[in-house]
């Protein structure tokens, strides 16, 4: 008389293999969405620094343009007391 099923290992042996296999994809997404969140905080902080050197830029612009104004005043004033 032969068993009502036959031998279970090779199939508990597949779901077990079957299982780690999840576990491991698990863990790996798992890392990769902390990666993801470690380049999200990078980014934030590089658009932040970003937006600070623009400001920074543009301030030093604004200084160069009003120095050159009175640099420009400064040689006409000259220009005209030279003549006088």
């Amino acid at each position: 008389m032969g068993a009502p099923v036959g031998i279970t290992c090779p199939d508990i042996d597949s779901v077990i293999i079957d299982i780690d296999q999840c576990v491991n994809t698990l863990s790996s997404i798992t890392n990769s969405r902390g990666l993801l969140e470690k380049l999200r905080d990078a980014n934030a902080n590089l658009r932040a620094w970003g937006e600070e050197m623009e400001e920074r830029a543009e301030a030093a612009e604004e200084a160069l343009a009003a120095m050159t104004e009175r640099a420009e005043a400064a040689e006409q004033r000259l220009s005209q007391l030279e003549t006088a």
